[in-house]
């Protein structure tokens, strides 16, 4: 027996739902009061033996203070988020409802009556086409609603929480008659047109407006939907408890986040994708080593895990929820929104986290390594390695011979050539690379060839190292297959950017910082000095945000010095400054080679300013009157594009670099500060667009994103590429990749996650593993502050570097510190 006082709450409980059902039916499907007295006894009757059930079930663990506290919060997040789901007649519900009929009829001139749909937009989303339910006579073809042939056929369009509804209609010779009914309103419209396609937008004006509620009445309502979520997640969370953790969340959350509001583009497959990652989620998280594993983190480390699922969480959608749009609406709802997304989110992350530890475990039971390998069984290896590379990057040499060329190759041919003059505006380190391999067969094919080898050189190096420090063979094996026949790094192989040889330098100098950080001997050996300095050189010169990272790996080898005492590296630092050095001063002189106009450093923080002009923010007369000078303001607003600055470089056609250029970087910086603390938001936003590739998850229309180039273009060089079924059979491979598979190839913000998460792992063995990352992080911070346009070569170091540290981590030898580990005195 329970007692009064439980039983009156278990009364109040099963009340509070009974309540809440009723409203729910009354606003969202306008039933009589009749159908809504029978629902809520029957309803308070089901609750209230359910609730019954579950108090017995759980008597003994029914209070529980931290449940309660994790439920609450996360009603009120789920309350202010999905208001108008979640409470009844929170907004006025405005439903629409339209018939088009394809009519079967055209005029005289028509080729047919073909009606297409080809988009149906609501407000500021477009809906899916494939959640309209069809009728006989319309289908759907070529991502569109279409109507040719059982004719008349109608289709009805019902949309709820309808704002501002616009359906697009197709308008060809083929296109017929169609009928729309739009409340008392009905039209027939003739959509053909002749010639080129065109498109008719019919814009609704109808809805039907339920009895919207008085503030006092939304109040009480709210607060009725809040106790019953409480209750529901309260009650859940017992049952999660008992179910070994938290993990169960993933699977309502998801459900949430995906499939209640409309807040994300994404399909039936894409949420039920994210649905089955939930479950999986869960079910390998409920086991008792993974709660072991789980248990294993510190308190601080499980807090830097979430800050690191609320930087993925504005990767995966903060475009969308704070950036879309100026000035941002519904920040309330959206943030709150955000939070929950991220709380899900950090299920996932444990669960890479500890798939990635499961790896580790299953390495380090395969591995068979011995503790020394011949030179020649190291030598067997490695060219195993490297024959896979090859074998498919030749693939690609054949196909796109004799290299793929866009306008700055080409550019730097002719510098190379001798038919123009020396610029930095491209590393001339890289041009004098391409010319040193010219001077051998004068060639692209001949510069492509070297690049190939280098960068198979590199990566063959980094597999080998990893066999040697534990990772199976095999794995191994299928990793470089699978690394040679990822189609970014086989185009890329064969493009004559000086972002691909940059990129192998980024890889060979976390190659190395990998050596010193798993062993204490490096620098004893001589081959310490062939390894560092051309990878710290060749990294500093091959781009010029190189010279950033090189001095950050520099800084972080001098605190290395301080502590090992090895004189290896102030040997290793001051021959590399003194190569740098020598070629800055002596190869890069402005007599030999014509130097970047100091505007080009310029253009991040001059763009920003743009930005807050181009909005309409808060400048100060001094900014307004040297932005003017620059070039007038009516180039600045018609030129203003998020993501680019090369709208104001080339396409302005007025002297805008040599302006630009008379403007002091200390008059700039200052004056770009003053604009960031009156229009923090517009600034920030500015730079964030500016790095979209960068950091974003996924490729937004407003963004354009230059994935790679297949061509060598036209040219005054004489150079030319044949066309050929291969290339052909290639470059419909890499349309297939964009279409199908972007986010995982051709974008680098799911990766700066994950490795993101993997600096964790490295950092909860020993801290000096910190060492490896150094070379990712400064290109990053490089970039981040420097960036104005869109392109993946400037971002390929991600990716490329992300497959190789995981696997790093796979290592036997990646793991704690021993106690008697001389390794121990630098952490």
């Amino acid at each position: 027996m329970l007692s009064p006082f439980k039983s009156l709450a278990h009364a109040l409980a099963s009340g509070l739902f009974a309540a809440y059902i009723t409203l729910f039916l009354k606003y969202n499907f306008q039933l009589s009061i009749i159908p809504l007295v029978f629902a809520a006894l029957i309803s308070f009757a089901i609750i209230f033996y359910f609730l019954l059930y579950a108090v017995r079930k759980a008597e003994n663990k029914l209070l529980n203070k931290r449940v309660l506290l994790l439920s609450l919060g996360i009603a009120g997040l789920l309350t202010i988020s999905f208001s108008k789901k979640i409470i009844p007649g929170a907004e006025p519900h405005q439903l629409v409802s339209i018939k088009v009929t394809a009519l079967g009829e055209k005029n005289d001139s028509a080729q047919s009556s073909e009606v297409w749909i080809t988009k149906i937009n609501n407000g500021a989303r477009d809906l899916d086409l494939e959640s309209i339910p069809l009728s006989g006579g319309w289908e759907i073809k070529n991502n569109s609603i279409a109507s040719y042939s059982q004719q008349p056929g109608t289709l009805e369009i019902s949309v709820r929480e309808a704002e501002q509804l616009h359906i697009d209609f197709t308008r060809h010779s083929w296109s017929g008659k169609v009928k729309i009914e739009d409340g008392v309103k009905t039209s027939i419209v003739d959509l053909y047109h002749a010639n080129t396609t065109e498109y008719y937008t019919y814009n609704s004006e109808s809805g039907v407006i339920s009895n919207p509620l008085t503030n006092d009445q939304k109040a009480v309502v709210a607060v009725i939907s809040f106790l019953v979520l409480s209750i529901c997640w309260y009650l859940f969370l017992l049952f999660a408890c008992s179910k070994n953790g938290y993990f169960l969340l993933t699977i309502p959350l998801c459900l949430l986040i995906f499939f209640l509001p409309n807040a994300l583009p994404l399909n039936g497959k894409d949420k039920l994708l994210l649905l089955a990652l939930s479950i999986c989620s869960y079910y390998l998280m409920k086991t008792p080593r993974a709660i072991d594993y789980l248990n294993s983190y510190t308190k601080t480390e499980k807090v830097i895990i979430f800050v690191i699922t609320i930087y993925a969480g504005f990767a995966f959608i903060g475009y969308r929820l704070f950036l879309s749009e100026f000035p941002v609406s519904h920040i309330i709802s959206k943030t709150t929104y955000f939070l929950l997304y991220c709380f899900w989110l950090l299920f996932i992350a444990f669960t890479f986290l500890y798939l990635t530890e499961l790896c580790k475990r299953k390495a380090t039971e395969l591995s068979n390594v011995k503790k020394t390998l011949t030179h020649r069984s190291s030598f067997k290896i490695y060219i195993t390695f490297l024959g896979i590379i090859l074998a498919c990057w030749l693939i690609y040499f054949i196909a796109f011979f004799p290299a793929v060329m866009s306008s700055d190759s080409l550019g730097q041919w002719e510098q190379a050539t001798g038919m123009s003059k020396y610029n930095d505006w491209h590393p001339v380190f890289h041009t004098l690379f391409n010319k040193f391999f010219i001077t051998i067969y004068k060639s692209p094919a001949t510069i492509a060839f070297a690049q190939i080898l280098f960068m198979a050189m590199v990566a063959s190096g980094f597999f080998l190292f990893l066999y040697q420090k534990g990772v199976p063979l095999k794995w191994l094996l299928w990793s470089a297959l699978l690394f040679a026949l990822i189609p970014a790094n086989g185009i890329m192989s064969v493009t004559l950017w000086k972002d691909v040889p940059f990129t192998a330098a980024m890889l060979w100098l976390t190659l190395v910082l990998a050596k010193i950080a798993t062993d204490n001997s490096y620098f004893d050996r001589k081959t310490a000095y062939a390894e560092l300095i051309p990878a710290l050189v060749a990294t500093a010169l091959f781009r010029h945000n190189g010279l950033i990272v090189y001095i950050l790996v520099v800084a972080v080898l001098l605190v290395y010095f301080f502590r090992t005492k090895k004189a290896s590296i102030i040997v290793c630092i001051a021959v590399s400054v003194g190569l740098i050095g020598f070629y800055k001063v002596y190869i890069s002189d402005p007599a030999r080679v014509e130097p970047n106009p100091s505007a080009i450093k310029l253009m991040a923080p001059v763009h920003g300013i743009a930005a807050v002009r181009y909005y309409n923010g808060e400048l100060a007369k001094e900014t307004v009157q040297a932005m003017d000078r620059i070039i007038p303001d009516s180039i600045w607003l018609s030129h203003y594009r998020p993501c680019s600055a090369d709208e104001y470089l080339f396409q302005t056609k007025r002297p805008f670099v040599q302006n630009l250029s008379a403007l002091s970087t200390s008059k700039a910086l200052l004056l770009y500060g003053n604009t960031l603390v009156h229009n923090p938001y517009l600034v920030i936003r500015d730079r964030l667009a500016g790095t979209d590739v960068l950091w974003d998850v996924y490729h937004h229309e407003y963004a354009y994103n230059a994935r790679y180039n297949t061509e060598l273009e036209s040219n005054n060089s004489g150079l030319s590429a044949k066309d050929n079924k291969l290339k052909q059979a290639l470059k419909s491979f890499l349309e297939f990749t964009v279409s199908n598979a972007d986010i995982l190839i051709w974008r680098s913000g799911f990766y700066n996650i994950l490795l993101l998460l993997l600096l964790v792992c490295f950092l909860k063995q020993r801290k000096k593993y910190f060492l490896i990352f150094i070379p990712l992080i400064g290109c990053n911070l490089s970039l981040a502050i420097s960036m104005t346009f869109q392109a993946f070569r400037y971002v390929y170091y991600i990716p490329m570097l992300f497959g190789f540290i995981w696997l790093l981590y796979l290592a036997t030898t990646i793991a704690p510190a021993k106690v008697n580990d001389e390794s121990t005195k630098v952490g």
